[in-house]
């Protein structure tokens, strides 16, 4: 069946709806800085809050990260359960030179190359705000950066971000920096909200959305990318999905490439 661009803007508004309501329910609110016992300083004197975050986002369903003037360094992945929330307005946040592995991910991100993923998913995770950052300085080949795990068991995941087997997600107001794989990969989510979202000198796809996602809301993506700003890629190259299938109610708004940006504001590839 042939939708209407109404029943379409319609499904990705409802998509935003829930996920307002659903973000509500995450109101047992710390701050980071309740953590700073667990920040440590590696070899180069940064500031390492990866085990503060983990904590923090393990014992609470909002975390707030401050702004300050410093930035807060990351040397590991935080894997995020269902109705998770951080509010990172103002904050910077890096990952170490060294660190291969993606930053943020949901618990039951599951791998669907070979088959449908089925079983239990996760529901509710919402980033407000922050600057994401790597520690690039160019577009890296598949797998030497933003990794699932040490293993590269997900082939097809490059990312800062993933998000997969997963309903209601929303990433609105953040900045991602200096990506060498894409800024934020997702795949069979349903009830999708990007808004606000800039890109400052990232050298591959903005958002890299793949098969199986429904009812999506893109809305005020902009900045300079590598590759695409926004792609809609229901079928991939095996090393950059993990995900395949049909992509579904998807409305993108206000889609703002930089001139220096070599590619597209949108892909689509079916």
């Amino acid at each position: 069946m042939i939708k209407s661009k109404q029943q379409i803007l319609d499904a990705a508004n409802s998509a935003a709806e829930k996920c307002r309501l659903i973000s509500s329910c995450c109101n047992d609110e710390c701050g980071l800085g309740d953590y700073s016992s667990l920040v440590r300083r590696d070899a180069d004197g940064r500031e390492i809050w990866t085990d503060a975050l983990r904590r923090a986002v393990s014992e609470h369903n909002t975390v707030v990260i401050p702004p300050r003037d410093l930035p807060y360094y990351i040397d590991g992945q935080i894997v995020l359960s269902s109705l998770t929330r951080i509010v990172a307005h103002g904050a910077t946040i890096i990952q170490t030179p060294d660190c291969k592995l993606l930053m943020l991910r949901n618990a039951s991100a599951a791998d669907g190359t070979h088959k449908p993923v089925s079983g239990r998913r996760d529901c509710g995770i919402f980033i407000e705000g922050g600057r994401w950052e790597e520690s690039r300085t160019r577009r890296g080949g598949y797998g030497s950066s933003g990794m699932f795990d040490e293993t590269r068991s997900f082939f097809g995941v490059s990312s800062l971000f993933y998000f997969s087997n997963l309903d209601c997600l929303s990433i609105i107001g953040a900045t991602f920096a200096h990506t060498a794989g894409f800024a934020v990969q997702v795949g069979d989510v349903s009830d999708c909200v990007f808004e606000d979202i800039s890109f400052d000198s990232c050298y591959a796809d903005g958002l890299h959305i793949n098969g199986d996602t429904k009812r999506c809301l893109c809305r005020n993506i902009s900045g300079e990318v590598g590759d695409d700003l926004v792609a809609l890629n229901a079928y991939d190259w095996q090393n950059s999905s993990v995900n395949f299938g049909k992509i579904e109610d998807v409305w993108c708004e206000n889609l703002d490439l930089a001139e220096s940006s070599p590619y597209k504001a949108m892909r689509l590839e079916t």
